[in-house]
């Protein structure tokens, strides 16, 4: 991105994790820098929404698969929602995080 639509996708980013209540972070065709980057992002909201938590927040991986996203699986990382296999997005994929939403 060019500096100034990079500057504005960063303040529409910022603008919906503040009026979310929970996220899902689609982690597919990006790499291991713009995941960290996104992660990065989520931190910052926690402060930016003034104690308000996150109902939930769950990453989604997506193909292609990587040497990064096998990690995350093989580490067991929570609040991950394992795609990588799946030709679609199921009800039972998306159970732990629809779970979350109902507490």
């Amino acid at each position: 991105f060019e500096a100034d639509s990079a500057e504005t996708l960063r303040k529409a980013n910022e603008k919906q994790l503040l009026d979310c209540d929970a996220v899902i972070l689609w982690y597919g065709e990006g790499d291991e820098a713009w995941h960290a980057t996104m992660e990065s992002d989520l931190r910052k909201a926690r402060g930016l929404r003034g104690g308000r938590a996150l109902s939930a927040t769950y990453t989604y991986l997506a193909g292609p698969p990587s040497d990064a996203k096998e990690e995350m699986v093989l580490m067991e990382e929570s609040e991950l929602i394992n795609g990588l296999d799946a030709e679609e997005v199921s009800t039972e994929l998306m159970a732990a995080f629809e779970s979350e939403l109902g507490q």
